[in-house]
């Protein structure tokens, strides 16, 4: 399937829709059931996907009573494992007899890992000949960034993302910018792009974020030219996908353009349906898996997300 067009306007849809499956996350934060216990959205079906990891952390037992108590189809899968999140997808979907359907994924706590899976499964639906896939986002409230976060552990192409472009094109490699000191730093030394390429993002929810990931990726944002340097607003997904999608078009003849998803997942999610349309795009992702110590995000009261259509 392609994207035939994306929107906004999540909150009204979230609201009023009627859906055929809701699909989200309990994990450790308190905003992993914020778009669920707020919005209380429509559907025939409802799951979600529960950490095998960090099961007594943090918010983690009050999420999962609350998805429980709220009859939610409880899946419980490893935050690394693109390939199980894809499979239940793939199994929830066939089990829906209509042609056109629509559904809501909430990507708050969900891992790189389990929305790239996601969104490779809707790029191969052979039984649908219409999705409608509203994809909704719950930003956190400001916490302020750790001294030292752990080294890099996953360091590599999502599963169902890596380019099938020339090997001889140089790399650009086109970084989401988060709080995570170190992490951008360490992909630039890994893949020694011969170009990089900055996305910042603008939260509009509280200035500090965006002072502690220009402050904290400094060390790379050094060595990058001012024209390579984007702004992008995390409540304004919509103008981030065009924004990215137009650099990644301006790369595609001369370079191989290589999406980091580091920063808000809603810039990971544009970097999953962008690529998801250009087969010579690969998305690499990078963690320090389960060593990282779990934080509490309270969710900061209001959500953001994009509206996608995909026709057969």
């Amino acid at each position: 399937m392609n994207i035939f067009s994306v929107s906004d306007n999540i909150e009204n849809r979230v609201e009023s829709e009627r859906y055929d499956l809701f699909i989200t996350a309990s994990g450790y934060e308190s905003r992993s059931r914020y778009v669920a216990e707020n919005y209380k959205p429509s559907s025939e079906r409802c799951v979600v996907l529960g950490f095998e990891e960090h099961r007594e952390s943090c918010a983690r037992s009050i999420n999962d009573e609350f998805y429980r108590n709220n009859n939610f189809d409880y899946r419980c899968v490893s935050g690394n494992h693109s390939l199980k999140a894809e499979r239940i997808y793939n199994r929830l979907v066939t089990g829906i007899t209509n042609k056109e359907i629509k559904v809501l994924v909430d990507v708050t706590s969900m891992t790189r890992s389990w929305y790239g899976g996601i969104i490779k499964s809707m790029i191969a639906s052979e039984s649908i000949d219409r999705i409608e896939v509203d994809f909704v986002y719950s930003p956190a409230r400001y916490t302020a960034s750790i001294d030292a976060y752990p080294p890099n552990e996953v360091v590599g192409h999502v599963a169902g993302f890596s380019a099938i472009s020339l090997p001889d094109l140089p790399s650009v490699l086109i970084i989401g910018i988060g709080k995570e000191k170190g992490r951008a730093v360490g992909l630039c030394g890994y893949l020694d792009p011969s170009r990089t390429i900055a996305f910042i993002p603008q939260s509009g929810i509280d200035v500090r974020y965006d002072d502690e990931a220009i402050e904290g990726n400094s060390d790379v944002l050094k060595h990058i030219s001012e024209e390579d340097i984007y702004y992008y607003s995390v409540t304004d997904p919509l103008n981030a996908i065009k924004k990215l999608e137009s650099v990644v078009l301006g790369c595609k003849r001369e370079w191989r353009p290589v999406l980091a998803t580091f920063g808000p997942k809603i810039f990971g999610l544009c970097c999953f349906l962008v690529a998801s349309q250009y087969r010579d795009v690969s998305v690499w992702r990078v963690s320090a898996a389960t060593s990282e110590d779990p934080v509490d995000r309270q969710a900061a009261g209001v959500i953001t997300g994009l509206s996608t259509v995909w026709l057969a």
